[in-house]
């Protein structure tokens, strides 16, 4: 189930994960990979979390984060978002966004949740 924004609050552990839409790539080569990282270094002051684990797919990716303020995280994630549609329809002539749908997030508080993470 999405979380709430009030949710979000200070302490918090989330997942925070989105695929790619109509089963395209989002990482198409290792400069995609790069470039991603790269914007999570940049927006990470302006939306501060802990990130504890992540994983890049080829066609998604998964973050295991905890926040750090009562900044909602998904903030952090929806600049990041934006910057990679971006890059990756200048870098690959296309148009419109390349994720599936809005950025998926779930509260970690079981820890039958956080085993199978």
């Amino acid at each position: 189930m999405r979380c709430k924004k009030e949710d979000f609050m200070k302490g918090t552990y989330f997942h925070i994960y989105n695929h790619a839409v109509n089963k395209e790539l989002l990482f198409r080569e290792r400069n995609d990979y790069l470039y991603f990282l790269k914007k999570i270094n940049k927006y990470l002051p302006s939306c501060p979390v802990s990130i504890i684990s992540y994983c890049l797919m080829p066609n998604h990716f998964h973050f295991f984060i905890k926040q750090k303020t009562d900044i909602p995280a998904y903030k952090l994630f929806n600049l990041i978002s934006v910057a990679f549609i971006r890059h990756m329809n200048t870098k690959y002539h296309r148009i419109g966004t390349i994720f599936r749908g809005k950025l998926n997030h779930k509260k970690v508080d079981k820890e039958n949740y956080l085993i199978y993470l």
